[in-house]
């Protein structure tokens, strides 16, 4: 089980402005995304796969190993003064509205973004731009019972 929380007042607190949130290859769904106003938050509920290590290819480096089953999580942010969501029509028609997260939560300056790796044409299908005071995030995976 994971459980984390970042807060910071730093504009960029992260290095290479990604931040080290589990996300990178998780699943989302558009309509599942909760965003409240009067609150400042986002909600993003998520399914990921664990991550185990590093498996070492002969010739091309090293690729990430994860685990089956599917973990449930959930993201959730927090101070948002904005949230601009630009879903095409081609992952709502074709992909029934659910994306994989490319490399993972970018952060740069009070910006955060997620992109999708699903494309038509060299177009990403989603991008999610949140807009934030500070940077206050958690991260937590939902426990299922047995």
């Amino acid at each position: 089980m994971i459980k984390l929380t970042y807060e910071s007042s730093e504009p960029n607190p992260f290095p290479r402005n990604i931040a080290p949130v589990p996300v990178s290859a998780a699943r989302i769904c558009v309509d599942d995304i909760q965003y409240d106003e009067t609150l400042g938050t986002v909600k993003i509920p998520l399914k990921r796969k664990k991550f185990l290590g590093w498996k070492k290819l002969f010739f091309f480096g090293k690729v990430p190993v994860t685990s089956e089953p599917i973990i449930d999580a959930l993201l959730t942010i927090r101070d948002v003064t904005a949230m601009d969501m630009q879903v095409d029509d081609v992952l709502v028609k074709e992909c029934d509205s659910r994306f994989t997260v490319m490399v993972g939560l970018h952060v740069k300056d009070n910006e955060l973004y997620l992109g999708s790796v699903e494309e038509d044409r060299g177009k990403t299908l989603c991008h999610i731009f949140i807009k934030v005071k500070k940077i206050n995030i958690e991260f937590v995976d939902i426990e299922t019972p047995n």
